[in-house]
């Protein structure tokens, strides 16, 4: 059976939805924004899609983590053990690590891609901010209950934008679909 989710429209806030799976779509598109931000502030160079790319993996390595907590496939508290190691010592590492599997196989391959994220410089408070979220005892959302086509669905809404660098070095979320095929946003002709 397949279920249609009554996803929120540009008006709703999380708090007027009362859906576990509204709640992570909400914190999935703010997230993505406030990573993009903190990501053209303080790496001046990187273009649009390395930004996209370095979100993505930030965002997906850690919900998916939660989601294998939630379900019981890993070990309760390695979200929280990754929060606090960076807490004590600001490493990208632990958290980029889950996706670096996903990448290249073997992460420790000594293999290196052409999107390596290794230099990347994002503020703290940001991480901080989607750590408590996803390592709360009272989030909005338990991810063991949500059913995984219904979580699919979130994650594939959620894929429908991605990240453009505006010319002003500021962010802007598009729809993936109104990009040409080098990754130029296509804007409509006007009269």
């Amino acid at each position: 059976m397949v279920h249609q989710l009554p996803f929120p429209n540009d008006n709703d806030t999380p708090n007027t939805q009362n859906h576990g799976y509204t709640a992570l779509f909400f914190d999935l598109t703010s997230w993505r924004e406030q990573l993009a931000r903190s990501i053209v502030r303080n790496n001046i160079s990187m273009r649009s899609e390395m930004i996209a790319t370095a979100v993505n993996r930030i965002i997906l390595s850690l919900v998916f983590l939660r989601i294998a907590e939630d379900r019981g496939l890993i070990s309760k508290g390695l979200l929280q053990n990754i929060q606090n190691s960076y807490r004590d010592n600001h490493e990208l590492a632990p958290i980029l690590r889950p996706s670096f599997a996903l990448y290249l196989g073997n992460p420790d391959n000594d293999l290196k891609s052409e999107d390596d994220l290794e230099n990347l410089v994002v503020e703290g408070r940001v991480f901080m901010e989607i750590f408590s979220t996803l390592t709360s005892e009272d989030r909005r959302y338990n991810l063991a209950e949500i059913p995984l086509e219904i979580l699919s669905q979130v994650f594939s809404r959620y894929l429908k934008k991605t990240i453009r660098r505006s010319a002003t070095h500021q962010v802007d979320i598009v729809d993936s679909e109104t990009l040409h095929s080098d990754g130029t946003p296509d804007y409509p002709l006007r009269d």
